[in-house]
């Protein structure tokens, strides 16, 4: 088992694999180390740590879990398939950790320790709640299916339970490394810079995050589920009848592929 860095360059020669950016690597090292009882259920999982080169390979995503034989695994192979010749023995490697350009150039540890941290607590969650972590996947795309709810996408996204988990989990992680007032300090500076209103929600989620609350995934997960469970059985049946005399979005496919996915753990 390992945790491996692998860090993406291009140029006019073609792309490149290095594995030398010691920064970056011993913040990841770092960050897994302060997971305490955590660090030794990661250490015991194949993981790809993948930095990327470019700005906008994955718009709007500054971290994002891929799992091995997942829907999302298809599309992140599909998008970076030199990774498949590039990286030795690729297909060992259960869960990647892709890192946008923008957190690797950042110089402030605490951005780059929030993200790592937000990603490696999605590895824990799904070892441990599989069955969440693919009712999650199910949910996010229904809501992409749903024009009413498209705009409120990014709300929904910060109120989901495996995402709160990870937030709180990954402040803690980053005020462990870097101390309380760093952690504040970076966060007061992201609200003021915002260039959106979605970046200004996001940082001030964090912000009023209570790291000392405990939080029960198992119980939170399911009352989120709650919520819209008829309404997805609803629109399964709608868009496989829609399937049988015309061809589906691509939304409408990708929710199906997630319900496929999720009724492996628990029947939908």
């Amino acid at each position: 088992m390992s945790i491996d860095f692998y860090f993406w360059s291009s140029s006019r020669k073609g792309d490149s694999i290095s594995e030398n950016d010691e920064l970056n690597k011993e913040v990841v090292e770092e960050t897994i180390k302060k997971f305490e009882d955590g660090s030794a259920i990661l250490k015991e999982q194949n993981i790809l740590v993948f930095f990327d080169w470019m700005c906008f390979s994955l718009i709007h995503s500054l971290g994002r879990l891929i799992i091995k034989d997942t829907p999302s695994y298809k599309t992140f192979i599909y998008k970076f398939a030199f990774l498949k010749f590039k990286v030795k023995n690729f297909s060992d490697y259960k869960f990647i950790i892709y890192i946008s350009r923008k957190v690797r150039k950042e110089d402030d540890k605490v951005f780059k320790v929030l993200t790592i941290a937000h990603e490696l607590q999605h590895i824990i969650q799904f070892i441990n709640f599989k069955d969440i972590y693919y009712q999650n996947a199910v949910l996010m795309s229904y809501f992409w299916t749903r024009e009413n709810l498209k705009n409120e996408l990014n709300e929904l996204y910060r109120k989901s339970p495996i995402h709160v988990d990870a937030f709180k989990k990954s402040k803690l992680i980053a005020i462990k490394v870097c101390g309380i007032e760093r952690v504040d300090n970076l966060i007061e500076k992201k609200i003021d810079n915002a260039m959106s209103e979605n970046d200004r929600n996001y940082w001030s989620n964090i912000k009023y995050l209570d790291i000392k609350k405990s939080y029960d995934l198992q119980k939170e997960a399911q009352k989120f589920w709650d919520i819209y469970e008829d309404e997805l059985i609803l629109k399964k049946d709608e868009i496989e009848k829609k399937k049988k005399i015309s061809e589906l979005e691509y939304e409408e496919e990708t929710f199906l592929e997630a319900c496929e996915y999720y009724s492996k753990t628990r029947r939908l």
